[in-house]
């Protein structure tokens, strides 16, 4: 693979490691630990209001008997308008999901083949070269 400067001139070439770049690329793998990446960063904030928690008065609408319509409870009934939802979600929810170490090493190095053979790498200097290849020495030992 050749190395170019910043004029975008040819400066030498460089074999790539082939347990790198040469691996079989896993889409299954890549759609794995993307979404445990995603997952891991939701915030899971969403909290909604049950009939205890909404304003509003406990007392009775109508009597219960003699006017002839339906029973009536409070005006926080989750059937009314402005009432509290009947199972609204409870608050701080974790979504995050577990992929092992190997895995998840395995989907980067699946990533690296993809974009290599999509001819998607390209190297503007060796340090940064040195800087991917002992990052992703460290990600597969």
């Amino acid at each position: 693979m050749p190395v170019y400067d910043l004029a975008k001139t040819e400066m030498y070439k460089v074999t790539l490691p082939p347990f790198i770049f040469g691996t079989k690329v896993r889409p299954d793998l890549l759609h794995l630990v993307v979404r445990y990446q995603r997952n891991k960063m939701r915030k899971g904030l969403a909290r909604g209001k049950t009939r205890g928690e909404v304003s509003g008065s406990t007392r009775k609408v109508y009597r219960q008997k003699g006017t002839g319509r339906a029973r009536v409870s409070t005006i926080r009934s989750p059937i009314r308008r402005g009432g509290g939802k009947a199972h609204p979600p409870r608050g701080p929810r974790d979504f995050s999901i577990k992929v092992n170490k190997k895995v998840r090493r395995l989907a980067l190095k699946s990533a690296l083949a993809a974009k290599f053979a999509h001819r998607q790498v390209c190297h503007l200097f060796l340090h940064s070269f040195l800087k991917l290849l002992l990052t992703v020495c460290l990600f597969s030992c």
